[in-house]
C-alpha cells in the first residue's frame, strides 16, 4: 500500500512539475507577446504623429493657396 502511495505521490509531483513548467512557458510567451504589442503601439503612435504633421502641412498649404487665390481674384476684379 505504501508503495502505491509513493507512486501516486511521484506521479502527482511529476504532474505538478510539468504544470509549473507549462505555466512558466505560457508566462514567457505572454511577456513576449506584450512586448510585441507595446512595440506595435509605439509604431502606430509614431505613424499617427507623422499623419498629424502631414495634415497640418496640408492645411497650411491650403490656407496659403486660398490667400493667393483671393489676391489674384482681387487683382482680376481691378482690371
Amino acid at each position: 500500500m505504501s508503495n502505491r502511495n509513493k507512486n501516486y505521490a511521484d506521479v502527482l509531483s511529476d504532474i505538478t512539475k510539468d504544470y509549473i513548467e507549462t505555466l512558466k512557458s505560457e508566462i514567457t510567451r505572454l511577456r513576449v507577446e506584450k512586448a510585441q504589442l507595446i512595440n506595435k503601439q509605439h509604431e502606430i503612435l509614431g505613424q499617427l504623429d507623422l499623419a498629424r504633421e502631414q495634415r497640418d502641412k496640408y492645411y497650411q498649404m491650403t490656407e496659403k493657396l486660398e490667400k493667393k487665390i483671393s489676391v489674384l481674384e482681387e487683382q482680376n476684379e481691378g482690371l
